[in-house]
């Protein structure tokens, strides 16, 4: 499913360009978002339908999820982007090939980030400063990569291997954090993004 894979991934990149858009009326301003939610469901329920094993529809729904949970963010449904929030979370926890759950590695942060900031919004300090916490991890991880080699493509596979070691040297996620998120992703996903990377 590789082609169809980077295919998809196309098509999303192309959807948040609409998502991203200015508002078309002043008195519509959320209507871009709205578009785009629409055809990442479209996006969804075609990979649902296809009925397609192995972790490349695994990773696309991930991906979906995540993007649906961004747009509610950005509208102000915050209860409905928390739980796609977390189904991302639980949809990435079941993706085995580490190559490609390292692949997710900025989409985890991003659910990881929004997940916090919903925990604070919503006077729960504790939980939201640990999200919160492994959420920044994970972004100065990325930076540190892209700074060591800003050239280096994040999408292509050659890249992955450097992607991992680089994870691991700049990332050390308290138990705490771990014990947390597990509540989201049943302890599975932190743990799959540390022991594979020890594989390598």
């Amino acid at each position: 499913m590789e082609k169809s894979l980077e295919s998809k991934l196309l098509q999303i990149l192309e959807i948040k360009k609409l998502e991203d858009k200015a508002p078309a009326k002043e008195d519509e301003p959320f209507a871009e978002k709205y578009e785009a939610r629409k055809k990442y469901k479209q996006i969804l329920e075609d990979i649902a339908q296809a009925k397609e094993e192995g972790d490349d529809p695994k990773f696309l729904k991930a991906v979906l999820l995540a993007s649906i949970a961004r747009t509610h963010f950005d509208t102000d449904e915050n209860h409905d982007a928390g739980v796609r929030c977390k189904k991302s979370l639980e949809m990435f926890s079941k993706i085995e090939d580490p190559l490609l759950l390292f692949r997710g590695i900025n989409w985890v942060g991003l659910m990881l980030n929004y997940l916090g900031f919903h925990a604070v919004f919503g006077e729960r300090f504790y939980e939201g400063i640990l999200l919160l916490d492994s959420a920044e991890k994970i972004y100065w991880a990325v930076k540190a990569a892209v700074k060591k080699d800003p050239s280096g493509d994040w999408n292509d596979l050659a890249s992955r291997k450097l992607e991992r070691k680089l994870y691991l040297d700049s990332v050390h996620i308290r138990e705490e954090s771990k014990a947390l998120i597990g509540e989201y992703v049943k302890g599975e996903l932190l743990a799959k993004l540390l022991s594979h990377a020890r594989t390598v």
